[in-house]
C-alpha cells in the first residue's frame, strides 16, 4: 500500500490564483477552433466537495482546454513531467497548480547488451548485459513489443519474470534488443492529492496515461484509484469521480464541434476504504474497473476516423509523436494541439509586427507608436476571433446572395423564358390529367367520381382548378403573348 504520509505543500501550489485568466484563454481558444460546444448532463457536475473528473484523452492539450472552458470549477490537473518542461504548457500549468507525475514510459531507456528466452519460461537471459546495473525489481523489459515484469535478477545475465513468455524469441543466438521502463514512486504525487482533495478542490486526470487516436479506452492506469483511495485513507468522507466523455467532429479543420458528456458521479466513500486496508490489489481493480465503466457510458465513438491533411509543423509534429508512443495509429492527437500552441506564440508576435510597421508609417512620436502597437495588440485579436467565427458562415452568404440576385433579375420576366415555359406546361399537364379523370371516370367505375369527392371534396378540386388557370396564364412564355402584355409586364 503506498504511504499517504502529509508533506509539505509544494512552491507551485502556492502561487496567486490565476484560474481566472487561464480560463479566459481557455475558452477563447475553444470558441475559436469549435462553433459548437455541447455540453451533456451538466447538472452531473458537483459545486462543492472534493471531486475528480477522469476523461478520455484524444487531444493532448485540446482535452484539457476544454474542460477547464467549461467545468465551473478550479481544476488542478496531472499533467505528466514531460509536458510541464514544454515553455508555453509548463508555465501555463504551473500557474493554475497543475501536479506533475513522472511517467515511465518517458524514463525508459536503452538496456546494455541482447536478451533471449524460451517459451513458456519465466527466465530472461543477457548477452552482454548488466542486469544488476541497468534494472531494479518492479521495473519493465520491453521487446518484440511486449512487456515483461521483472521480480527477480539472479545475476548480470539472468533474471525472473512475472508470468510465462507466450512467444518465441526472434533470435535465440545473438539475442533482440530491449528497453527498461523503471518503476518510479509516486507517494510525492499521492500526497499532493490528497492535500488538495482534502481542501475541497477538484482534480483533473486522464487515466490513459496518454493522448491517443484511438476510438475506443486504453488499458487504464492504476492510479486514479490509488489517489482516491489513499485521500480516503487519510481522512476525507467521500470523493465524487465524474466521468467524462469528450467527442470531436471536423477537429482539424476550423468551427468544428466538440461534445462534452459528464456521466453519473461515482461515490466513493469509507466502506471501500475498509477492504483496502484488507486486500489493497483487489480494490483498486473493483474501483478501475467501476471507472472504466463509467467512462464508457459517457463515450461516443465511432468506427473509424479518417487522416487529416495539415500544415507542415503540425505534421511534423505528429510524425515525431507518433515514433515515440507504441499506442497511437496515426498521431492526429497532437495536430489540433499544435496549432494552437503555434498560434499562442505567432499571434502576439504578428500583432507586435503590424502595430510597429503602420505605426512607424503613421506617426513620428515615438509615445503615439507605443500606443498604437498596444491597441493594435487589444484589437487585433477581437478581429480575429470575429472573423474566425462568421468564416464558416460567408459561403453560405454568398450563395444566399445568389439566389436573391436571380430572384430580384427574374423580376424581370424577359430573362425566364424557359422557366415560364416549364411551369405553363406543367399547369396544362395538371388540367389535361383532371379532365381526361373526370370525362373517363365513369368507364372504371359508376361511383368512380363519387367516391373521388367523398376522398377529395368538389370544391377543393373545383378551386385548385381555377388555381391552375390562373397560373397557366399567368407563366404563359412572353413570346406568345401581345406586345401590349409585354410591356406592361416590363414596366
Amino acid at each position: 500500500m503506498p504511504q499517504c504520509q502529509n508533506i509539505p505543500i509544494h512552491p507551485r501550489l502556492r502561487m496567486p490564483n490565476l484560474y481566472f485568466l487561464i480560463r479566459w484563454l481557455c475558452k477563447a481558444i475553444v470558441s475559436s477552433l469549435f462553433g459548437d460546444v455541447n455540453i451533456i448532463n451538466p447538472e452531473n457536475v458537483p459545486l462543492y466537495g472534493s471531486v475528480i473528473f477522469v476523461g478520455n484523452h484524444n487531444n493532448q492539450f485540446i482535452d484539457a482546454c476544454v474542460l477547464v472552458a467549461n467545468i465551473p470549477r478550479q481544476l488542478k490537473f496531472i499533467i505528466a513531467e514531460k509536458s510541464m518542461r514544454r515553455a508555453v504548457i509548463g508555465k501555463l500549468a504551473s500557474v493554475i497548480g497543475c501536479i506533475s507525475v513522472k511517467r515511465p514510459e518517458d524514463l525508459k531507456f536503452k538496456g546494455i547488451g541482447h536478451i533471449y528466452w524460451n517459451k513458456g519460461d519465466t527466465k530472461i537471459k543477457g548477452i552482454k548485459t548488466r542486469f544488476k546495473l541497468d534494472a531494479q525489481i518492479g521495473d519493465k523489459l520491453m521487446t518484440q513489443n511486449k512487456i515483461f515484469s521483472v521480480t527477480k535478477i539472479e545475476s548480470e545475465t539472468e533474471l525472473q519474470i512475472q508470468d510465462c513468455i507466450n512467444i518465441e524469441c526472434d533470435d535465440k543466438k545473438n539475442g533482440v534488443a530491449f528497453r527498461i521502463i523503471p518503476k518510479i514512486n509516486q507517494s510525492e504525487v499521492y500526497n499532493l492529492v490528497t492535500n488538495s482533495l482534502k481542501n475541497g478542490d477538484t482534480i483533473g486526470i486522464f487515466p490513459e496515461g496518454g493522448s491517443h487516436d484511438r476510438t475506443n479506452l486504453l488499458p487504464l492506469k492504476p492510479g486514479v484509484a490509488i489517489m482516491t483511495l489513499c485521500a480516503l485513507a487519510d481522512g476525507i468522507e467521500d470523493v465524487s469521480i465524474i466521468p467524462v466523455g469528450l467527442s470531436y467532429s471536423k477537429l482539424y479543420q476550423l468551427q468544428g464541434c466538440v461534445t462534452l458528456f459528464y456521466g453519473n458521479a461515482i461515490i466513493v466513500s469509507q466502506d471501500l476504504c475498509k477492504d483496502y486496508n484488507n486486500n489493497n490489489r483487489e480494490t483498486i481493480s473493483k474501483l478501475l474497473s467501476k471507472i472504466e465503466e463509467g467512462m464508457r457510458s459517457c463515450m461516443l465513438t465511432s468506427k473509424d476516423h479518417q487522416t487529416t491533411i495539415s500544415i507542415y509543423l503540425a505534421e511534423k509534429h505528429r510524425e515525431t509523436s507518433l515514433k515515440n508512443s507504441t499506442v497511437k495509429i496515426q498521431g492526429c492527437d497532437v495536430v489540433a494541439s499544435y496549432k494552437v500552441l503555434v498560434l499562442l506564440v505567432l499571434l502576439p508576435t504578428f500583432n507586435i509586427m503590424y502595430g510597429l510597421i503602420f505605426s512607424l508609417y503613421l506617426y513620428e512620436s515615438w509615445l503615439k507608436r507605443i500606443a498604437f502597437i498596444i491597441l493594435s495588440m487589444c484589437v487585433l485579436p477581437i478581429c480575429y476571433y470575429i472573423n474566425l467565427n462568421y468564416a464558416a458562415q460567408i459561403p453560405t452568404l454568398l450563395r444566399q446572395m445568389k439566389i436573391h440576385l436571380k430572384v430580384i433579375c427574374g423580376k424581370i420576366n424577359v430573362w425566364r423564358d424557359n422557366e415560364r415555359e416549364l411551369i405553363s406546361t406543367r399547369h396544362e399537364l395538371q388540367l389535361k390529367v383532371r379532365d381526361v379523370v373526370s370525362n373517363l371516370g365513369h368507364h372504371v367505375s359508376d361511383n368512380f367520381l363519387e367516391q373521388l369527392y367523398r376522398n377529395i371534396p368538389k370544391f377543393v378540386v373545383d378551386a385548385d382548378t381555377k388555381r391552375l388557370i390562373r397560373g397557366k396564364d399567368e407563366w404563359v412564355p412572353i413570346l406568345q403573348r401581345s406586345q401590349l402584355e409585354y410591356k406592361e409586364e416590363i414596366l
